[in-house]
């Protein structure tokens, strides 16, 4: 995907997050008279930001209007709630529809049980902090794999029409004949490319430096749907040898090696390589530029002389790649791939070995399929780590509940039925949830770079690796999905309060009876269970990451 379609999706996806957190946030009779104009002045004040300082001025509207929008929020919700309860409001009237009322009334409910689970939790600081510290190793360790996860595997690639985007399997086998045979013959790949890396000496201005060198076919930067941000790309001529030596530098090379000097252009550079004149920089790529090929410096174009064309004496071992045609299935061009090697095989018998297992994937796939399984396998297992630690809060939950039978009773005995009870153990625990989730998000973001320092050698799109809003937006679920595993059945034991014997034991005397100890059995036995399926885990992770670094 670009840059440019990178950026509309995320406007587009900004407006309309907007409008949800509108419609959540005010009352009905509010949206309809201020609504619009809201999304409006929202809408004028990001493009403007959004001119001037991009993805980060967009952040930073988003932090402000948030906070502001959550007050605001809440002040004309309860303005509106007061006014419909006749204690005299100027805000925003509410429709007087018996449903909207019942939404109300819940509403405030849910807002004091929650404000008794903070003050509940706040006179059990011991219980909170063992809860939050437990919950936030969980949910940490799961917020940094999945940032792993969603970086590698599930974040579509970086260019233009991704999808569409294949890989010719096995990759590194293609002479440069070869892969003029695939370019001539194969219809249902627009647009085919070669590349192959290397490395080499730079010399010249500020030292040797050994840098890493990508030959590709001239049209490679035109597959991916990018181009430098200075200068040009490669044009076809380029080639032909003796057309003359060219090459386009990383923007970090550019950076570093020629202080991001903007008259490059047309400088040369020597690549070390014997016999050959020096390169003459044309371009060079634009700052945050992820190459297929892994990291790279500098580009120059391949050289494919016409008149040694069928000749398949080149060593260079190129990977080949391209697009699907406009209305081309996969299953097209893999059928089409595989009749041309048919072809090719029955013509040059020492071809064989080579390209008679070629197959045609996606390109995403060819990138990360042989480290996918290694992480799913990662993420299945620190989901086991917050499992234990769900169930260890529970059985602090429940040895707490114990100790509160007291409470609750006097609460029932004052009108509260089970259900109100229920929702208010309920309330505690998801306030629990959401602080062991903030802290985990925290601790994720400080150990996720010593992560990707941790990774073996070979995985792909590590620099891609980050907290992004979809890595928020797992947090969020796994916190409030742990707030319901250790706090559901805590609630459900609690609630069955015997009114009577818990007011005349004064808190003086707990008994806690056969289910409460069948039922922390129960638990232990789950944690056993949950820690064999973690060693099992954690032995098959070690055993594909052992395989990836061979």
């Amino acid at each position: 995907m670009s840059a440019a379609m990178q950026d509309r999706d995320w406007r587009s996806w900004s407006d309309r997050v907007f409008s949800g957190i509108v419609v959540i946030l005010y009352p009905r009779s509010f949206r309809a008279a201020y609504a619009g104009e809201m999304e409006q002045v929202f809408r004028d004040r990001r493009r403007e930001l959004w001119r001037d300082r991009g993805l980060r001025g967009t952040l930073v509207l988003w932090r402000r209007t948030l906070g502001d929008m959550l007050v605001s929020g809440f002040r004309i919700r309860t303005r509106a709630l007061r006014e419909h309860l006749g204690s005299g409001s100027h805000g925003p009237s509410v429709s007087p529809t018996p449903g909207g009322q019942r939404f109300r009334d819940r509403l405030g409910s849910w807002a004091q049980d929650v404000k008794y689970g903070f003050r509940s939790l706040r006179k059990s600081p011991g219980f909170t902090l063992a809860a939050v510290l437990t919950l936030a190793l969980g949910i940490g360790a799961n917020a940094a794999i999945f940032s792993v996860v969603n970086g590698v595997i599930l974040r579509p690639l970086p260019y233009a029409e991704p999808d569409r985007l294949v890989s010719v399997w096995p990759g590194h086998v293609f002479s440069k004949d070869l892969f003029e045979d695939f370019r001539k013959g194969v219809r249902s790949i627009e647009g085919m490319s070669a590349w192959s890396t290397y490395q080499l000496p730079l010399t010249g201005e500020g030292g040797p430096e050994e840098v890493v060198g990508a030959s590709v076919s001239t049209n490679h930067f035109e597959l991916l749907g990018v181009q430098p941000s200075l200068g040009r790309a490669f044009q076809e001529q380029e080639e032909i040898p003796g057309q003359g030596n060219v090459v386009i530098l990383s923007h970090s090379l550019w950076q570093r090696r020629l202080g991001a000097d903007p008259g490059v252009l047309g400088k040369t550079v020597d690549l070390g390589v014997e016999s050959e004149p020096p390169y003459t920089i044309v371009g060079v790529m634009p700052r945050g530029y992820r190459p297929i090929v892994g990291e790279v410096d500098l580009w120059a174009p391949m050289k494919i002389d016409p008149e040694d064309f069928g000749d398949y004496s080149g060593t260079a071992r190129y990977s080949v790649g391209g697009r699907l045609a406009e209305g081309a299935a996969l299953e097209e061009a893999r059928a089409e791939v595989k009749a041309l090697v048919a072809e090719l095989v029955s013509e040059h018998q020492w071809i064989e070995d080579e390209v008679q297992t070629a197959d045609v994937v996606l390109a995403h796939e060819a990138i990360v399929g042989e480290v996918e399984p290694t992480l799913w396998i990662l993420l299945a297992t620190v989901a086991c780590v917050l499992l234990i630690g769900c169930t260890n809060v529970a059985n602090l939950s429940l040895a707490r509940a114990n100790a509160r039978r007291r409470e609750l009773g006097i609460r029932a005995a004052l009108g509260a039925g089970r259900s109100r009870l229920f929702r208010q153990l309920i309330a505690e625990s998801v306030v629990l949830g959401m602080l062991g989730g903030a802290a985990g998000l925290l601790m994720a973001a400080w150990t996720v770079s010593a992560l990707v320092g941790l990774l073996p050698r070979g995985v792909p799109r590590v620099d891609e690796i980050s907290i992004d809003i979809r890595v928020l937006a797992f947090t969020f679920a796994v916190s409030l999905a742990a707030s319901l595993l250790f706090g559901l059945l805590p609630a459900l034991r609690s609630i069955r309060v015997d009114l009577q014997r818990s007011l005349s034991e004064g808190g003086l005397r707990i008994s806690t009876g056969v289910s409460r100890h069948r039922l922390n059995k129960g638990l232990v036995a789950g944690e056993i269970m949950l820690s064999v399926v973690l060693v099992v885990s954690a032995g098959l992770m070690i055993r594909s990451i052992s395989n990836l670094q061979a």
